[in-house]
């Protein structure tokens, strides 16, 4: 498993910051990403979601923030997507149907970065698996287990 690389969904961040059904599952990864070489890569947007839903559920700030400077310091790497992410995500974005729904551009970036750095984009959002499944590079959080990493 070392040096795996993930590409987190914000709600996976967000699950060590106020409890949620896989809080227990989000400390058991990022565990692993301490202890075992796990490469984890964000856009630049992820900060942004973290730090607006935790407004949302009453996290504070300097919680949010130190946690991200905490793992900013040791396993989390940010990134900027470029052209060929974008447009990969841009058309994961159109591809779905009116009665299920489209992914988010949101979380087509993170998917598109994970398949461009080939790695796998680890989400607990069911509905962007669903959605997207057929791309390959997606997980989660919910099935992952140390020996399924990428």
């Amino acid at each position: 498993m070392s040096g795996a690389t993930f590409v987190i969904d914000a709600n996976i961040a967000v699950k060590m910051l106020h409890a949620e059904p896989d809080t227990d599952q989000a400390r058991l990864f990022f565990r692993a990403c301490a202890g075992q070489g796990l490469r984890l890569l964000v856009p630049g947007l992820f900060l942004y979601e973290v730090v607006n839903v935790c407004q949302r559920v009453g996290v504070p700030i300097d919680d949010v923030l130190g946690f991200y400077e905490t793992l900013r310091a040791s396993v989390l790497t940010v990134v900027e997507p470029g052209r060929e992410v974008w447009l990969k995500a841009a058309g994961m974005a159109r591809q779905g149907h009116p009665n299920s729904g489209f992914p988010s551009i949101y979380d087509a970036i993170y998917h598109a970065l994970a398949l461009d750095a080939g790695g796998t984009f680890l989400t607990a959002d069911k509905r962007h698996v669903a959605k997207t499944r057929q791309h390959g590079a997606v997980m989660l959080l919910s099935d992952w287990r140390e020996d399924t990493a990428g």
